[in-house]
């Protein structure tokens, strides 16, 4: 689920950086992680993560263009991933 802001750009107006801000959030059961896999990504994405419904909250700001930002945060919680299953198999 992303959150991209409600207002399109027009190169005319002036911009906020905020004007550009992504948010994605995506629930910590959704994720295709098993065991030990899931308490790895927990220590990976810190406070990110609320603990009450396991609801992941990523955002970025990095680039001036919203679908930029989408593709990154997409890259980041791919990488996170692949990152838990990988400590997961070298434990």
């Amino acid at each position: 689920h992303f959150n991209s802001g409600g207002s399109f750009f027009y190169p005319h107006l002036k911009t906020n950086p905020a004007d550009f801000k992504v948010t994605l959030k995506v629930y910590l059961d959704d994720l295709p992680l098993e065991g030990d896999e899931k308490l790895i990504f927990v220590r990976m994405v810190g406070s990110r993560l609320k603990v009450g419904n396991g609801e992941l909250k990523l955002t970025a700001e990095l680039f001036q263009n919203r679908l930029e930002n989408k593709k990154y945060l997409i890259l980041q919680l791919e990488k996170l991933l692949q990152g838990a299953k990988h400590l997961n198999s070298v434990k």
